[in-house]
């Protein structure tokens, strides 16, 4: 399975990719517009980690279009506790997983575990709900 993983923060990033990697996931880094187009340009992905707030991306439209184009892809939105709730109702519209900054490896650990095996249920993880 590979996995893209687009976020501009290296501390949840290299959080992510252990975690996909601990998984037999293997991961492409994307932290910018271009290597996003690169990225999508260059390889196929079986599941998507997008942050919604980066510099120079509309995450929001880049969900919604990676959807349009992979119907079948698997996406997990990266927010915050502060995301609106217009935000968040446009990316579940697009992907029912959504991942809740603060998190940990626990939280982000089941959550790759549903995403990977589970993809019907709605997925929010709260790192206030982890254990």
């Amino acid at each position: 399975m590979n996995a893209l993983l687009i976020d501009e923060s290296s501390l949840y990033r290299s959080l992510i990719v252990e975690v996909l990697r601990f998984e037999g996931i293997n991961v492409r880094v994307a932290d910018d517009a271009e290597s996003v187009r690169a990225a999508l340009q260059e390889s196929q992905f079986d599941l998507v980690f997008c942050a919604l707030y980066m510099d120079g991306i509309d995450s929001v439209s880049l969900i919604a279009k990676l959807r349009e184009r992979f119907p079948s892809l698997r996406i997990v939105a990266i927010g915050r506790r502060s995301t609106s709730s217009d935000i968040q109702e446009k990316v579940l519209a697009e992907t029912p997983f959504y991942l809740v900054r603060p998190f940990t490896i626990e939280s982000t650990l089941r959550l790759v575990r549903d995403v990977v095996g589970l993809r019907k249920s709605r997925t929010t993880i709260r790192a206030a709900n982890a254990v």
